[in-house]
């Protein structure tokens, strides 16, 4: 009887509740405890050991397997003050701020210094920490993409940024990923825009704005989901508009790239993400070519053919910026062609920020073949091979062009597959891309001198501020 009795009063006695949380615990101290081991295995074993051997590089293979892309080394950058090297005509007014605060640091002497160097070892232990329990997080990779499969099937709460954008699939999986943006006032970055193109004219420089498209551009309202509507080409017209009413010139390649249907429109684009594809770049520098031509440059616009370029294509390695937010349990990979001429190339290509001076052929140049990497990953972006992704700074002369014009574009992530292309028919091509160079944009123009200035953006862009303190603005033509 009493050991009947016992057996009731543990029935009686036994939690779910308790159990489940037991269960989140041991899960947790797993977590943690991998977590540990892979920070120790890396940066003590391996880093601090300076251990190359077979079992090492298996324990690296080990510790970024959940997070592949991680492991690959990147190019150290170098800091590099644009305002100090291209400075601004009204500097002391405009960095009183700053100067105040450099001042303060400085006055504050040994014991300052000592503090700033503590408070940076300190950061950088709390970063490694950081990254080893949650982008190192066992498992991570999985984890995400069960969870954004259980919260599509569940149609649980989404993010209030995605509700104001949605993220829209086309055809499912192996389909599209594309996503609506929100109508904005683009009347100050209008008027930053015509007060610069007016400057660069004074100068005797000629002038163009480029409008690209954007993977929304061109679909038809009623092929958008029900209840949101998508502003992208309403921006970029009345950006246009605006422009048209100054006589500034303007390029809208929209028109000669926007068929009227979706499923077209996308196969100029990634399926996973919102830029366009380089075969796509290579169409979009031809136009640029074309233009430039019938504005009387001496250009060959017959490199543009893309019968002389090779494609490679790597089949499912690319997770584009869409597919990493959404994950690819809901969308598979991209395929990531690699185009190269088919004709002999010579360039030499220079990028301060990252100490870097190359010259050579196309590919050995222009494209950074470290990136190519043969996994999706939610840790990088392949895209960023072409011209070496973003940069504050890029300088490309062509070797091999009869071409002598010197072209200052100022650019963001679309024209990373356009430059390339476009240099294989100009002289020079200096690039700055104004959400990473402080300095003054005015200043750089006087000291190099360019035979045009071109500014070419997305219709996305549209939604970035004007002039501000900070000078991170695309539309900072100060």
């Amino acid at each position: 009887m009493k050991k009947n009795e016992s057996q009731k009063v543990d029935t009686k006695n036994f939690s779910p509740v308790r159990l489940a949380g037991r269960v989140i615990v041991f899960c947790c101290f797993l977590f943690m405890l991998a977590g540990i081991v892979k920070f120790g295995m890396k940066n003590i074993l391996i880093d601090k050991g300076h251990t190359d051997s077979e079992f090492a590089r298996k324990m690296i293979a080990f510790i970024y397997r959940d997070n592949p892309g991680a492991e690959l080394e990147r190019e150290k950058t170098v800091s590099i003050d644009w305002e100090k090297r291209y400075p601004f005509a009204d500097e002391e007014e405009t960095y009183k701020g700053k100067t105040e605060k450099k001042q303060v640091k400085k006055s504050s002497g040994f014991l300052s210094a000592k503090l700033n160097n503590l408070e940076d070892k300190v950061s950088s232990i709390e970063k490694k920490i950081s990254y080893y329990f949650e982008k190192g997080l066992l498992g991570k990779k999985s984890l995400l993409e069960t969870g954004a499969i259980l919260e599509h099937i569940l149609q649980w709460d989404i993010p209030e940024q995605v509700k104001n954008s949605p993220h829209i699939f086309w055809n499912g999986k192996t389909g599209h990923i594309s996503q609506c943006k929100p109508r904005v006032d683009v009347t100050e970055i209008s008027e930053s825009l015509i007060r610069f193109a007016k400057w660069v004219q004074e100068q005797g420089i000629p002038f163009v704005y480029v409008q690209y498209p954007a993977k929304m551009s061109g679909i038809k309202a009623e092929r958008i989901l029900k209840g949101y509507y998508s502003y992208t080409d309403e921006n970029a017209d009345r950006i246009q508009e605006k422009l048209d009413e100054r006589n500034i010139p303007c390029l809208d390649i929209r028109e000669d790239m926007m068929p009227q249907d979706a499923d077209h429109m996308f196969e100029l684009f990634f399926r996973t993400d919102h830029h366009w594809l380089p075969q796509t770049g290579v169409k979009v520098a031809g136009l640029l070519a074309e233009y430039l031509k019938q504005k009387g440059m001496d250009i060959d616009t017959e490199l543009f053919d893309l019968e002389k370029y090779a494609v490679k294509n790597y089949e499912g390695i690319f997770l584009g910026s869409y597919g990493r937010y959404v994950t690819a349990g809901l969308i598979d990979p991209d395929d990531f062609p690699v185009v190269t001429p088919d004709f002999e190339t010579h360039f030499k290509i220079r990028i301060p920020s990252i100490n870097m001076e190359k010259e050579g052929m196309f590919d050995e140049t222009l494209l950074n073949m470290n990136m190519l990497y043969m996994q999706p990953s939610y840790e990088l972006s392949q895209y960023d091979m072409y011209c070496w992704g973003d940069h504050p700074q890029i300088e490309i002369e062509n070797k091999r062009t009869q071409n002598r014009d010197r072209i200052l574009v100022l650019k963001e992530s679309y024209g990373n597959v356009v430059i390339p292309y476009l240099a294989l028919a100009v002289g020079e091509i200096s690039l700055l891309d104004l959400r990473y160079f402080t300095g003054s944009v005015r200043t750089y123009i006087e000291e190099y001198n360019p035979d045009y200035v071109v500014v070419a953006y997305n219709p996305g862009m549209a939604a970035e501020t004007a002039e501000d303190t900070s000078h991170t603005s695309p539309w900072d033509f100060r």
